[in-house]
């Protein structure tokens, strides 16, 4: 990893700190593909802004932004060469490493943003991961959109189907996810699917 302004969350899902420590309280947690800005660095640890809040992440989980399956441009703008990203659309999907195969690389999050590298298998997309990996999102756990449309406003009905999938989630102070979730995360979280960014 170079210490640039412009990194990404590597990991599915990643817990933000208050402070350089594993106990410190949670201020939030950060999906795959997440925009990261480092302003600071204390021996594992790095403090990070995120789009709306900030706090500390373990040094592995910062990646250099994915560059398989964009084009960057001279004005500093990169897009995928199809337009097109995958974002998950489940609470929780498997990242498979192949297109056919059973191994499962990891679990992928509802509203989590890839570029789209291949779409010809009937039942799998293949998509770009951090560190120039590829991994495979079944279908049906994922939409395929246009890079500029990721989270299109739709119904606010949307909002609440996504919102009764997290029935049953258990509470999580600075949860994003289904694996824990907290107030202001959920919401957030159903309206991003519905293609509204809530502070």
């Amino acid at each position: 990893m170079t210490m640039t302004t412009n990194l990404i969350i590597s990991a599915p899902l990643t817990d933000v700190r208050r402070e350089p420590d594993a106990n410190s309280e949670l201020v939030t947690q950060a999906l795959m593909n997440v925009p990261a800005t480092p302003t600071e660095t204390r021996d594992s640890w790095t403090h990070v802004h995120l789009s709306d809040y900030e706090g500390w992440v373990r040094n592995e989980v910062l990646a250099d932004p994915i560059e398989k399956g964009f084009t960057c441009f001279d004005d500093q703008t990169c897009a995928t060469p199809l337009g097109l990203v995958v974002v998950v659309s489940v609470t929780h999907a498997p990242l498979y490493a192949s297109r056919e195969g059973d191994e499962i690389l990891d679990t992928l999050y509802l509203s989590t943003m890839l570029p789209l590298l291949d779409s010809s298998h009937p039942l799998r997309l293949q998509v770009a991961l951090p560190d120039e990996r590829v991994g495979w999102l079944a279908r049906t756990d994922a939409d395929v959109r246009k890079q500029e449309l990721a989270y299109p406003h739709e119904p606010v009905r949307v909002a609440t189907d996504y919102a009764r999938s997290f029935l049953g989630v258990p509470y999580l102070w600075g949860g994003t996810s289904y694996r824990g979730i907290d107030c202001s995360g959920f919401v957030q979280l159903c309206y991003r699917m519905d293609g509204y960014m809530l502070p």
